[in-house]
Order: C-alpha cells, then sequence, then structure tokens
C-alpha cells in the first residue's frame, strides 16, 4: 500500500469514528513521506504532531481541511519539512529501532 500512498502529496484522515484507535495508514504515510492531515481525535494527536509531520484539525471542519491543505501546497518548505519529520518518525518503528532500542537492551539486563 505504501507505494500507492506514495504517489499523494498529502493523506487525509478526517475521522470521528468512536472506535478510532492507531491508524495504520498514518504510518504508511510517514514511510512514503507524506504528511497527514487528520482530525484532532482520540489518540491522533500522539501519532499527528499538529504542525510538524502534518495538521490537526477539529472534528468536522471541512474549512479547515481545505485550510491545511492549502497551506501543505502554498509552502514547499513546510511540505518537505513535514516530509522529513515524518520519514524520522516512522523510523522508530523500523526493524532496526525495534531490535536495538527495545530487543538489545531487554537481552542484556536478561544476561546480567
Amino acid at each position: 500500500m505504501s507505494g500507492i500512498v506514495a504517489g499523494y502529496d498529502a493523506v487525509l484522515l478526517p475521522t470521528y469514528h468512536l472506535g478510532e484507535g492507531y491508524p495504520a495508514v498514518i504510518l504508511e504515510a510517514y514511510a512514503a513521506g507524506v504528511p497527514v492531515v487528520a482530525t484532532n481525535w482520540l489518540s491522533l494527536p500522539e501519532m499527528v504532531e499538529d504542525g510538524v509531520r502534518g495538521f490537526l484539525v477539529p472534528v468536522r471542519s471541512p474549512e479547515k481541511i481545505r485550510e491545511a491543505v492549502g497551506r501543505l501546497s502554498a509552502d514547499e518548505r513546510l511540505y518537505e519539512s513535514m516530509r522529513g519529520k515524518a520519514l524520522e518518525y516512522v523510523e522508530s518503528f523500523s526493524e532496526r529501532a525495534i531490535i536495538g532500542n527495545i530487543l538489545v537492551p531487554l537481552v542484556e539486563r536478561t544476561l546480567r
């Protein structure tokens, strides 16, 4: 799916679903270097840092979505910064990061 997402300029996630958790599509977008515009809803602010990797907008606010998309398209420097921050963020979920930052210290503690 990230191959498809890589062709996008942004991913829009205007959800207000009560069962919304941590949508994998956000990580897929970040892995492709694509900023996300999402609602400020439940756990989404934990993944989408407003103004850093994308924008958070109020629920049921199409005008704010339009504004966020407009900012992304009007400011190339901001857009490129968000792309870089998205790629940095998703790196913390990579196999290398998980092995190096979680498993290796766990094994080292166990062997002591």
